[in-house]
């Protein structure tokens, strides 16, 4: 009786080992979370403080408009490069401009001119801004020397 009792047990034993331990995980992916939050691939997760306005990758200067209803954004990452316009009353971005290169100088100058260093091209581009709707084109561009 004995040694059929410790059979059943080691019986038992074996097939609580053969079979899977289901565990549903769901897998974390780099990235945007659905609370707000980024995962960074260091396995680290931040969380803004405060409301955010999506601009284009690497937003690496900024300006606001000598009127002060604009703010300029300048975007060099891995995404084409580009000048996003912010509607500083509304917080959202309402226009984004590309550009041929861009690195660093970003200003708002004089009138409605912005001025933003090409980067590699070695030149610089002047762009007009709309002081009423915040549209902004590319004027000229000139070598920086």
């Amino acid at each position: 009786m004995k040694l059929l009792a410790i059979g059943a047990a080691a019986l038992a034993g074996l097939v609580m080992m053969q079979s899977p331990v289901s565990q549903q995980s769901t897998r974390e992916k780099v990235g945007p979370l659905p609370d707000g939050g980024f995962l960074l691939n260091s396995g680290w997760t931040i969380r803004p403080a405060g409301r955010q306005v999506h601009v284009g990758t690497f937003p690496m200067s900024a300006a606001l408009s000598t009127n002060g209803k604009f703010l300029l954004v300048m975007n060099a990452g891995y995404d084409p490069p580009t000048i996003s316009v912010i509607d500083v009353a509304q917080k959202k971005e309402i226009g984004r401009t590309p550009l041929p290169d861009c690195w660093l100088g970003l200003v708002a100058g004089p009138g409605d001119l912005v001025y933003a260093g090409g980067g590699t091209t070695g030149k610089v581009f002047e762009l007009s801004l709309n002081p009423d709707t915040g549209a902004l084109t590319r004027a000229r561009e000139f070598t920086a020397v």
